[in-house]
């Protein structure tokens, strides 16, 4: 039986690990804890790097058992023990009546053997396929509603700002603010109850569209729009390929609608220009 094994998110068997070589950085001791793994499984571990763009593409290979097919009841002891000194839920002993031996010797050939019982109780699997939970996922005719009905009232109240374009002071309505207890009540149940379906709330959703709405101080508001000028902020630096010197470079510029232009009843304030976002319909 052959292990390929490429470590990302730090986690056993049942939650998050908890780094145990203090000396050493979080990824450092999860990497020793994985080889501890490996080989109280039965297998010769070794680290090789993998040729890829990423800041963790250490792997573990096993290509090997180390030990001999004598020592297999042994081996498969000293794996309930590893696992049961790991685990943070209920633990349970070797003597227990629940416990099966799940392996079988077979060399390095895969067993078609199935365990009857799992070594971690409640174990459940991941499924192969994530599901995205951040309220990113929402129909978008209830992301549309949800924004229109915060947008409209947020407009009842008529509060003006100074915007400068690049030929003339703007004086925009940026609207009122809402407090977020005042948010919850203005959606009501459905639309939070929409929103917790996907693992999220009020406050993700605002954050997934931070290019309309700003939270301040527990208070929420539309947000002025940006200078195409200012936004060196929202600048990532991209380390060059075959260059020792770093590179700026602008991401997401002009790549999303202006809600605004297309919404607000006085437009962007911004030309096109000089707006961060397209004044053009722009296909997504």
């Amino acid at each position: 039986m052959k292990v390929f094994l490429l470590p990302c998110c730090f986690f056993t068997f049942d939650g998050k690990y908890e780094r145990i070589h203090h000396k050493e950085t979080q990824y450092q001791s999860y990497l020793k804890f994985l080889i501890s793994l490996c080989t109280s499984m039965g297998f010769h571990a070794e680290m090789d790097k993998l040729r890829i763009p990423s800041t963790k593409r250490t792997c573990i290979v096993c290509t090997r058992r180390n030990y001999i097919k004598e020592m297999e009841p042994e081996i498969d002891k000293q794996r309930k023990r590893f696992i049961g000194c790991n685990l943070k839920g209920p633990k349970f002993s070797p003597n227990n009546e629940n416990y099966f031996k799940i392996s079988t010797w077979t060399g390095n050939e895969p067993t078609e053997e199935k365990p009857v019982t799992t070594w971690v109780p409640n174990f459940i699997p991941r499924e192969s396929v994530e599901k995205v939970q951040n309220c990113s996922k929402l129909n978008k005719e209830i992301i549309n509603s949800i924004i229109k009905k915060i947008f409209n009232h947020l407009l009842l109240i008529n509060s003006t700002v100074a915007v400068q374009s690049e030929v003339e002071t703007i004086y925009w309505n940026q609207g009122g603010s809402l407090e977020m207890k005042e948010l919850c009540s203005l959606l009501g149940p459905e639309m939070l109850k929409c929103m917790k379906a996907q693992n999220g709330g009020v406050q993700t959703f605002l954050r997934n569209h931070s290019f309309i709405f700003e939270v301040k101080d527990n208070k929420i508001r539309l947000k002025v729009p940006r200078n195409i000028k200012d936004s060196a902020d929202d600048s990532i630096e991209v380390k060059a390929k075959h260059k020792k010197k770093q590179e700026k470079k602008q991401i997401g510029l002009r790549k999303r609608n202006c809600f605004f232009h297309f919404n607000h009843p006085q437009g962007c304030p911004l030309s096109p220009n000089e707006c961060t976002f397209s004044h053009e319909v722009v296909e997504r």
